[in-house]
């Protein structure tokens, strides 16, 4: 059940209306100018819409006064004409129109017209919602055009506070030689505040710079690079073998040296720790002759795996000195 307040407030809402309708209802008393066809329709046209907006069916009622005051303009149209639009939700659309109500009702003397329309301006100015387009004014291009929802917004009303009505609005922004924008923004009900920024739009079409993107070096396919990883892990399995080869041999000759100390230089040398010494030496260098020969198998395989990739080098180098071996290149 709806309480007895808002029903109450209802119907004094619903006798406000009709009261307001009821003291504009002449809307075509002083029409002159439209011919007499024009002024049956839209007297018509004026009495099927009121009907309407009596009973609430605002959206079927304001189409029907609209083409009524476009075919015979007055204010008592105009002022029913505003009150539905007020009704329909669509607010800034009713404000404009009482504003223009007013102004022709203080023109044809009519203060009870003029009152009620005044009143309405100044209810609706407490909960219009505005819109701001901000377009960068020494920055535009030449042509630039700004609409919103397809009518053009004039160059005065860019990065102002505009009423408009509730809903989506779509913006948007265009200039010769250009890349468009377009924005769609939803409005609040009541005193909504939105602002659409305009960007520097892009050059666009045979007028656009275009700089041609850098060629990126095209990267190494996974085979090569796999393949090159392998051949410097041999190279540096063939240096570290190598490394060790030269501790062994210089510990073989070390032992060499011992024994013959041992022995005192005779080659056969008795049993002993003299024969010890020279056995640990002769296997010192056998071990030494073995790591030579894999170390540098190994390292020359390395080399050989690196230069057979496929090329991404600039140069490769290998060389070769007296007690030295170097690989070298930029890869």
């Amino acid at each position: 059940m709806i309480p007895s307040s808002t029903a109450s407030s209802a119907r004094r809402g619903a006798c406000s209306l009709a009261l307001a309708i009821a003291a504009i209802a002449p809307a075509s008393a002083a029409r002159a100018e439209a011919s007499a066809a024009d002024r049956a329709a839209a007297e018509s046209l004026f009495d099927q819409g009121r009907t309407a907006m009596q009973v609430g069916r605002y959206a079927e009622a304001c189409p029907l006064l609209a083409k009524s005051q476009e075919l015979d303009p007055g204010g008592g149209t105009l002022l029913n004409l505003a009150i539905c639009h007020e009704q329909e939700g669509r607010t800034a659309t009713a404000w404009v129109e009482f504003r223009e109500a007013a102004a022709m009702a203080a023109r044809d003397r009519r203060d009870d017209r003029e009152q009620l329309a005044r009143a309405h301006v100044t209810s609706l100015d407490a909960v219009l919602s505005r819109l701001t387009v901000a377009v960068s004014v020494d920055t535009a291009p030449p042509g630039l055009e700004v609409l919103r929802d397809g009518a053009p917004v004039s160059r005065a009303a860019w990065n102002a506070p505009i009423p408009v009505d509730p809903g989506q609005h779509t913006i948007t922004a265009r200039a010769p030689g250009r890349a468009p924008f377009t924005h769609v923004v939803t409005i609040g009900l009541r005193s909504d505040a939105q602002r659409v920024i305009v960007p520097d739009l892009a050059a666009s079409g045979p007028t656009a710079a275009t700089t041609p993107p850098a060629a990126a070096a095209p990267p190494s396919p996974p085979a090569a690079r796999f393949q090159r990883t392998v051949g410097f892990v041999l190279g540096g399995v063939g240096l570290a073998t190598l490394g060790v080869a030269v501790g062994v041999g210089a510990y073989a000759l070390a032992r060499d040296s011992a024994a013959r100390d041992l022995c005192g230089g005779d080659t056969s040398c008795p049993a002993g720790e003299g024969l010890d010494t020279s056995r640990g030496a002769h296997r010192a260098a056998q071990a030494t002759d073995l790591l030579l020969c894999v170390g540098a198998a190994t390292l020359v395989t390395g080399v050989a795996v690196v230069l057979t990739a496929k090329p991404s080098a600039k140069a490769a180098t290998v060389g070769v000195g007296p007690g030295t071996l170097t690989l070298g290149g930029r890869f």
